[in-house]
């Protein structure tokens, strides 16, 4: 069975999210991932809030680049799972 945007599971839309990146934002990206998605009870990004992003956030270590790219990172797999309809942004 081919899955839709809207029954990716986590895994397979960082997958998708990571096709034909270099090596190393690849490996960067996939760490970053697992421990967003851990940090969140490994529930669908579809079901993530604004809170469990900015809580996430308040966990990371190291300098403040380092963080900048991880959070960097975590909003690019959101506006990727916005083009492919797995979530979608409302503007007020």
């Amino acid at each position: 069975m081919l899955n839709t945007p809207t029954t990716l599971t986590n895994s397979e839309l960082v997958d998708l999210w990571l096709h034909g990146k270099s090596a190393n934002t690849v490996d960067g990206y996939r760490r970053y991932t697992e421990r967003f998605f851990r940090h969140i009870g490994n529930k669908a990004l579809s079901e993530c809030t604004l809170m469990d992003i900015q809580m996430w956030s308040i966990t990371l270590g190291g300098s403040n680049n380092s963080k900048r790219v991880a959070v960097g990172a975590i909003k690019s797999l959101f506006s990727f799972a916005n083009e492919l309809g797995v979530i979608s942004f409302w503007e007020y």
